[in-house]
């Protein structure tokens, strides 16, 4: 056999050296790669700050740091609080965590501690806690293209000692649709904690709503904080009894600058029996009239237990064809 065709000897100390040379040089590259985003993110979060400082917002991330190596990023703060002078709002919470995956650095879970507690100039300060809180943030140029946050065993009042409602579950989205926004949520089992016996008497109930904001894109780019001067397209906003069943209001509506609501809306009222037994236990002196309005409606629907009404709301002055049912308060 010629000496040209025989095999080199198998060098396996050799490769083996090369891919653990190849493993060290992988590791260092990504290590270096992190602390370099990291260093980019923590930046990023302090000229936000300094943006926010200057439109007289205080933004306040105690114990801020980055975390999360080798393969997700994360902003933690021990503690968040943000302050707008402007507006007379103050929110403060309590530890903030959030993470996204070095592949899909724009797609940010956030989890954030309660206690908070908001408060805003002339208005009572109100309590919020939860067992979870979590968001999901699709963070695209300018504006976020989504958001969808979700909440469990939400508990609202003035403090911890006076609740006012409870909740199961709270589910709100936000979605750019173009120039405009939409906004939708959904809750399930939520109770008053109240003195009333009208609200008391109530049953757990749960509701949903879906709100299409004209313009909100450039509302949200422009920081406004305030409804007033919106246009709105309520697709609906549900009080149920159970599945679809319940009241259920749609129609277009604006807030003008003076915070007077106008709309002309659609009132429908899906299991008139079920709706009018628990209004009349929450309003036992309102019940003759109620039943009474109730029954001299036409009814509709598959199984013939709906009515639709219209309401007219101008200025703030709210009518039920020509029956005035008084005046909504600014907003």
């Amino acid at each position: 056999m010629s000496e040209n065709n025989v095999k080199p000897a198998y060098n396996a100390k050799r490769r083996i050296q090369l891919l653990f040379g190849f493993v060290v040089m992988l590791i260092v590259g990504i290590t270096a790669g992190w602390f370099y985003v990291a260093g980019k993110i923590d930046t990023a979060a302090g000229d936000a700050i300094e943006q926010q400082a200057a439109l007289g917002n205080d933004v306040r991330c105690d114990g801020r740091d980055v975390l999360g190596y080798p393969f997700r990023f994360g902003l933690f703060c021990d503690a968040f609080a943000f302050e707008s002078q402007p507006q007379g709002l103050v929110f403060k919470a309590g530890a903030v965590r959030s993470a996204a995956q070095f592949y899909a650095p724009r797609d940010l879970i956030v989890e954030l501690d309660g206690p908070a507690n908001v408060e805003r100039s002339g208005l009572q300060s109100i309590w919020i806690d939860w067992s979870q809180m979590r968001a999901r943030i699709l963070a695209t140029e300018p504006l976020p293209q989504n958001i969808s946050v979700s909440g469990q065993d939400i508990i609202i009042g003035q403090s911890e000692s006076q609740p006012l409602l409870k909740a199961a579950a709270l589910e709100l989205f936000m979605r750019v649709a173009g120039s405009d926004v939409d906004i939708a949520g959904r809750t399930t089992d939520f109770e008053f904690e109240s003195q009333l016996d009208q609200l008391n008497n109530l049953p757990p109930l749960g509701g949903d709503f879906d709100i299409r904001v004209t313009d909100g894109a450039r509302l949200l780019l422009e920081g406004q904080q305030s409804l007033r001067g919106v246009d709105a397209m309520i697709k609906r906003v549900a009080l149920l009894l159970n599945d679809d069943r319940g009241i259920i209001v749609s129609g277009p509506a604006t807030i003008t600058d003076d915070g007077l609501l106008s709309g002309d809306l659609s009132l429908r009222v899906v299991d008139v029996d079920a709706v009018l037994a628990v209004l009349t236990k929450a309003l036992p002196d309102a019940a003759p009239l109620m039943t009474a309005f109730a029954n001299g409606q036409p009814r509709t629907g598959e199984n013939s237990d709906e009515i639709e009404l219209q309401i007219t709301i101008d200025g703030g002055q709210a009518r039920l064809g020509l029956i005035p049912l008084g005046m909504i308060p600014p907003i």
